[in-house]
């Protein structure tokens, strides 16, 4: 049953390559013999061209502290889906290593940031590795051998009854999979779909598209540049679309209902209009990697807010520039870059431990959504930095609400009556342990703790997709909407006391206008605040946010 035992971890043999940071380019530097006696040698801390590279060791107990979570890393590949041996390499302390419970629904008690970096998450999966009975079921009544599907195969399969030919439009190589997690195994055979291929789909049973193809391949275009699908082979073959764009920005597809109605099923991040829920989430395997990074000290993070976009969209340029006039911001893409990237930092796409690792060296990270509040929008912006511990400075959806593990575990700009208000709130973050374990703590309690919401989202994200296209055709529109027309995004909010699109354009400012930088470590005496009275207010207000 999928609701019981939804193979959470057939994932978890799936290895997100690691890349090593990269060391400081050899070509061009001066030998021993040839080097000027003048010469200064670059900083350890700074490669030859300005990137920081964040190479300076933590303390010996971080250090190998991070080494065990490598190499729990690597042995999760070699476990493959045994989730209760992989779980268990997570777990450093010897005593609880060594004594595995019968799990049990009663939270255990929160460890502290430093108690042996303990992981409750590992201690559950552990305890608890089949059922996972810390998360809620999905899927409820999946029955692969039930004789009343809405929906068949056009014709019988070799697999047996409810076995269908599931057809890729355009190919695998027409998808966007950047932070699609698990979308690799829509493209494979088990459970339902006894094939999958990539065309031509005259017999397939399903037929799945991607937005991609629509929206950047010009796909399915007639003579008149309207998209027009193709038409089915069979009465009985069932249209299911893929769609991780918002209709508020770049999903006008999304909002055109002469290209929805050609669609039966859609696949969207808006949970209460789509049949397939595909959110944008952290799964178990990714939790238990980036839990290294979260447990990244404050006083080895840069007390700034990080920014990584090459799209310039006003509405998030105007907000972040008013935001780095009270607080310092390290804007590190091309959009409005005012800070050197780290070395070996990969682009977009990533969220692999190269780039949770490098990132989490950045105490706040700038998640603002691109098309502002979407119904059910909440990006892997948000989801990355709340799992490396770079706390998420977010304006979007209000249903992310249903999703955070604690509604303290972000910043939400929407709470906030000026930008001097929140950078009071910031510093406080910064430089309080109190008011930084207050927005930390989630992650170092048991996830029965959790909400529900989260819960069910991380369920959701290391689910194989296929299920929830097979639950799709075992329950039909009895229990799924049909493809419709998608809800736009309100663009009118109110942050920091003035609606979102309303504060005006202006240079970015450095972040050494805030901050007197004496090395480039992250650590906390290298980064010192130039005017901390400037900030009193924020630390007495900074509970309860």
């Amino acid at each position: 049953q999928a609701g019981e035992r939804s193979q959470l971890y057939s994932r978890l043999g799936q290895e997100k390559e690691e890349q090593p940071l990269k060391a400081e380019e050899e070509e061009g530097q001066p030998t021993t013999e040839d080097a000027s006696p003048s010469a200064e040698p670059p900083a350890p801390d700074v490669a030859e061209n300005g990137q920081p590279t964040f190479a300076s060791p933590l303390s010996n107990e971080e250090d190998e502290f991070r080494r065990k979570g490598y190499e729990a890393d690597a042995f999760a590949v070699v476990a493959g889906v045994d989730a209760g041996e992989t779980a268990e390499m997570y777990i450093l302390d010897p005593d609880i290593k060594a004594n595995p419970q019968p799990w049990s629904p009663d939270p255990k008690p929160e460890v502290g940031m430093n108690d042996d970096h303990n992981d409750l998450l590992a201690v559950a999966m552990r305890d608890d590795p089949a059922d996972n009975r810390y998360l809620p079921g999905i899927l409820q009544g999946f029955d692969l051998y039930a004789s009343d599907w809405a929906h068949s195969p056009v014709k019988p399969r070799s697999g047996g009854m409810n076995m269908f030919k599931v057809c890729i439009d355009a190919g695998t190589g027409s998808w966007d999979t950047a932070y699609a997690t698990g979308l690799g195994e829509l493209f494979q055979s088990g459970l339902c779909f006894n094939e999958v291929t990539e065309g031509p789909c005259d017999d397939a049973d399903v037929v799945v598209f991607n937005q991609g193809t629509v929206l950047w391949g010009g796909g399915h275009r007639d003579k008149d540049g309207a998209v027009v699908l193709p038409p089915k082979a069979h009465p009985h073959q069932v249209y299911i679309y893929f769609a991780h764009e918002t209709a508020g920005t770049f999903g006008w597809d999304l909002r055109t209902p002469d290209i929805m109605r050609q669609f039966d099923y859609l696949a969207y991040f808006d949970r209460s209009t789509s049949a397939l829920w595909w959110p944008f989430g952290p799964s178990l395997r990714s939790m238990l990697q980036d839990y290294k990074f979260f447990a990244h000290p404050r006083e080895n993070r840069i007390p700034g807010v990080a920014w990584l976009a090459v799209d310039c969209l006003p509405m998030r340029t105007h907000v972040l520039t008013e935001i780095a006039a009270h607080f310092p911001v390290f804007s590190l893409g091309s959009c409005m870059n005012n800070a050197q990237a780290p070395l070996g930092l990969p682009g977009r796409g990533s969220g692999d431990a190269q780039f949770q690792n490098l990132m989490s060296n950045y105490m706040f990270y700038f998640a603002l959504e691109n098309g502002g509040a979407c119904p059910g929008y909440a990006t892997e912006k948000v989801w990355l930095a709340l799992t490396r511990g770079s706390v998420p400075i977010y304006f979007g959806t209000d249903d992310v609400y249903d999703q955070l593990p604690s509604p303290d575990a972000i910043i939400d700009l929407k709470k906030f009556k000026s930008p001097r208000e929140l950078a009071d709130r910031l510093y406080a973050i910064a430089t309080d342990p109190g008011a930084y374990w207050e927005v930390h703590k989630w992650r170092y309690q048991d996830p029965m703790t959790w909400s529900e919401g989260f819960r069910t989202l991380v369920r959701v994200m290391s689910t194989d997709i296929k299920y929830g296209v097979c639950h799709v055709l075992q329950k039909g529109e009895t229990l799924y909407p049909r493809a419709q027309e998608q809800a736009s995004c309100e663009g009118d909010a109110q942050i920091m006391g003035r609606g979102v699109n309303e504060w005006p354009e202006q240079a970015l400012t450095a972040p050494t206008a805030h901050l007197l930088k004496s090395c480039e470590r992250a650590e906390e005496q290298c980064w010192t605040f130039i005017n901390p009275e400037a900030y009193g207010e924020g630390v007495a207000g900074a509970q309860g946010r």
